[in-house]
């Protein structure tokens, strides 16, 4: 299996340059559910602070910044993990990250 990227791209590389989206230090905190390719399995509680992603002129949304990290994921995982595939996400009750 060959993998896309040669080394790890850290997430802030990957969503500005490959992905021409604006990043924030402002994070969120989320809680996604995927699929990975081949499993019908439903995995849920994908739980974690999330670096805001979005595009020019765009609100933010959250599912945009699931899915940049699903595809960020797919592109540096290893060779023992599978694929992922967006399913859903929402905000987690944590809300914002307090500065």
């Amino acid at each position: 299996m060959s993998f896309n990227m040669p080394e790890l791209m850290d997430f802030k590389k990957f969503a500005k340059s490959k992905l021409k989206l604006l990043y924030s230090e402002e994070t969120i905190f989320i809680d996604g559910s995927f699929k990975e390719v081949g499993n019908d399995k439903i995995f849920s509680g994908d739980k974690f602070e999330a670096h805001i992603v979005k595009e020019s002129g765009k609100k933010e949304d959250i599912e945009l910044i699931y899915k940049t990290y699903l595809d960020w994921f797919n592109i540096t995982r290893n060779e023992n993990e599978k694929e992922r595939i967006f399913v859903s996400v929402k905000q987690d009750a944590s809300g914002r990250k307090e500065e």
